[in-house]
């Protein structure tokens, strides 16, 4: 097994721990002219590194991007890009950068940030903010890629069809399809 291959299936495993998974979720964004509600395959609930992850990983397995939607309050980084940017890390800055190197969408853009990883000692330990900082890129990147819905979810209901998403007090997802994934920073 190839290291790239190897480095890919040790974040996916790695994704389905930190995350957990819910069940199959039809997703909506936006009720439709005919106030029918549009569906998704996917829905992820977080943008923490795991969501980051899930989204990165789900984009380079080909699944339509239209077919993911995102759930987030802010899209900064979770809990790590909030309250984590000035703690040193105890990696080394070699592996955020084959972190980085290993999910083709994290790289499939042009970003500062990520390119000033590679200015840094590959083997010395930095502060957080050395990789939340390109993971700030990636998200804006996949934020546009994917339907991403800054709002907080405040419930889930199941009915016949799947499950129902709720956020900012009206349900924005329904009839789940595939899967929901829910990746909350204070589980990283």
């Amino acid at each position: 097994m190839n290291n790239r291959l190897s480095m890919g299936m040790v974040l996916l495993v790695l994704t389905q721990l930190i995350s957990i998974r819910v069940l199959s979720v039809q997703a909506l964004g936006v009720a439709q002219a005919d106030n029918s509600v549009p569906t998704f395959d996917w829905a992820i609930v977080g943008a923490g590194p795991a969501g980051i992850v899930t989204v990165g990983l789900l984009l380079d397995l080909g699944v339509a991007p239209q077919s993911i939607i995102w759930f987030d309050d802010k899209f900064n980084v979770g809990r790590l890009g909030e309250f984590y940017s000035t703690v040193p890390a105890n990696a080394s800055t070699a592996l955020f950068i084959d972190f980085i190197e290993q999910c083709k969408t994290f790289n499939a853009f042009p970003s500062a940030a990520r390119d000033a990883l590679y200015s840094y000692d590959r083997d010395r330990e930095y502060p957080l903010q050395t990789i939340i900082a390109p993971l700030q890129d990636i998200t804006r990147y996949m934020c546009s890629q994917v339907v991403a819905i800054q709002k907080s979810i405040c419930a889930l209901d199941f009915n016949a069809q799947g499950w129902n998403i709720h956020a900012g007090g009206k349900k924005i997802c329904s009839n789940t399809r595939r899967s929901c994934h829910w990746c909350p920073s204070s589980f990283i």
